[in-house]
């Protein structure tokens, strides 16, 4: 319960922040097991890539 606690604040530190900085910030949370299997990626937006294509398979 804690940690979905957690992810709900940050998703709202990235609204809060948006809407202060005008920059569109948003959160992303990367599994443990997706960081470690991935340690070969080098960039972010494809760490990113990564973690939506896990997200989209779980809602099937």
């Amino acid at each position: 319960m804690e940690v979905k606690n957690k992810d709900k604040r940050a998703r709202e530190w990235c609204e809060d922040s948006t809407k202060l900085t005008g920059s569109k910030w948003t959160y992303l949370k990367v599994p443990e097991a997706v960081f470690k299997n991935n340690r070969e990626v080098k960039t972010l937006k494809k760490l990113e890539e990564i973690v939506r294509s896990y997200e989209s398979v779980e809602k099937i």
